[in-house]
This record gives structure tokens, sequence and C-alpha cells, in this order.
């Protein structure tokens, strides 16, 4: 199989380059620097002040908000749904596969997908800070995942070409009329509940949603 191959030689590369091999682990394990950074750009689309923050570029927030939930759970059931593949750390040492990380499927990569869908969801609604998070992703959050041989790189494609049809569904998708006046009598109205609650909701996003997949992973294994 060439992608092992490919991953056995990325070992040998890695020994013989200890910081940046440092590195790579540092960004891989770094929610600073995936989720919030993509969460912060996000923000950043309606920072104007010219809107209303539910509403603003014709409903950025609660349209980025939907698809980063869905490509969670679209991450998670395909990787369960689909025949099961063993990362390439598991494939080189297989003992490293008999718990924890090491017995989830590799593919497609959940981080791609969702990171990916947030970049470009990004991109469709500002090209400069989209432009940043897209090359940030690429290189600062996926590229680390190769390396590291946390994913193969068909991976990486699969879930960044899924991510990124789900991004472009959530910004081009027309909001029907309802849920749009809805959506604005909520910002009016906003209790003081709702800020709260969208911090909540946003340390949510920039910590990949840690918590609510590992419960969709427990729900969907009963």
């Amino acid at each position: 199989m060439i992608e092992l191959e490919f991953a056995s030689r990325l070992v040998e590369w890695r020994a013989e380059r200890p910081l940046l091999a440092a590195l790579a682990r540092f960004a891989a394990d770094s929610y600073m620097l995936k989720g919030a950074i993509l969460v912060a750009l996000a923000l950043a689309v309606v920072s104007d002040g010219k809107e209303r923050f539910l509403v603003a570029k014709d409903h950025f927030i609660p349209r980025i908000a939907t698809a980063a939930l869905v490509a969670i759970f679209a991450g998670r059931i395909l990787q369960m749904a689909l025949p099961h593949r063993n990362r390439p750390f598991v494939e080189l040492s297989p003992h490293l596969g008999e718990s924890g990380f090491g017995l989830e499927s590799s593919f497609p990569s959940d981080h791609a997908l969702y990171m990916v869908c947030l970049a470009t969801a990004i991109f469709l609604r500002n090209r400069t800070l989209g432009g940043f998070a897209i090359i940030w992703t690429a290189f600062a959050i996926l590229t680390p995942r190769i390396f590291l041989n946390l994913h193969y790189p068909s991976d990486i494609a699969v879930g960044a070409a899924i991510g990124a049809l789900l991004g472009y569904a959530a910004i081009r998708t027309p909001l029907p009329k309802s849920a749009a006046m809805r959506l604005a009598a909520v910002d009016r109205q906003a209790g003081v509940l709702f800020y709260p609650l969208a911090f909540l909701f946003a340390y949510s996003a920039a910590t990949n949603f840690e918590d609510l997949r590992g419960a969709a992973a427990v729900l969907l294994a009963n």
C-alpha cells in the first residue's frame, strides 16, 4: 500500500527532525491553534457592528453554527458506518490500537471535515479572512495530522471534500423566510441567557465539540 509506505517513511523523517515533530504534535493537540482560530475568524466576519449578531451577513452565524454541528456528526457517523480503517500509526505499531484514540477509524478525517467546512463558510462570506482560514487549516491543522501519522492523505482529502460541500451548502442554501423572521426576533428580544449560551457554543466549537463527539460515539455505539 503506497500510503502505508509513505507513513513508514514519515516515521524515519520525524526521527531525524525532533523539533519539527514536537511542533507538529503541539499543533495537533492545541485547540487554540485549531478550532479557536477558526471560531475567531468566523466572529470577525460579523464584527463590523452594522447588523445585529444573528442576521449579519445573511445570517452567517446561524448558518456556520448549523454547518459545524452537521459536520461534527457527519464525520462521526461516516467513521462508524464505513468499513473500519486503522490509523497509520496503528498499522505501524498494532499494540497502539488496543485502546482509546487508536480504536477510532481513520476514514474519513473528522478534523478535515469539520475544519474545512468552517474555512469554506468563512471564505464564502469574506475572501480575505477566508483565504487565511483555508491556508491555516491546510498547513497548521491538517498537515500535522498527516505528518504524525494520525491520518492517511486520502483520509484528509475525502474529509476535506465533504467539509467543503457542507460549508458551501450552509452558506448558499436559501434560508426560509419564516426562519429568518424567527432569528431576527430572537436577536431583538435576546434575554440574559442568550449571549452566555452563545459563548458556550463558541467554546464548544473551538474545542471541536469534544464533549458532543464523545456523546455521539457512545450513543451510536449502543
